[in-house]
């Protein structure tokens, strides 16, 4: 079941992604900028309800995908204590 680029969800999303992945971004500083992995992609598949994760030319998965967990669980606490 996804959703459509209407939900009040998506445009966050996008955004996040975006900031995510840009140059000298969290994922490019910790991903790329450290030599785990030459590329990387987070996009927003509206159409089955997932973002999706890519990395390309990984030299070190394991560490790559530590890296990643980390940007999330650190997003996560600062969202949890963001006044709404």
């Amino acid at each position: 079941v996804g959703f459509s680029r209407i939900h009040e969800d998506w445009a966050p999303l996008e955004v996040a992604a975006q900031a995510l992945t840009a140059t000298e971004g969290p994922f490019w500083r910790r991903i790329r900028g450290k030599g785990y992995a030459y590329s990387f992609g987070l996009s927003v598949r509206t159409n089955c309800g997932i973002l999706e994760f890519e990395l390309t030319r990984c030299g070190d998965l394991p560490q790559a995908l530590s890296e990643v967990i980390s940007i999330i669980r650190h997003m996560d606490a600062y969202l949890q204590t963001t006044p709404k």
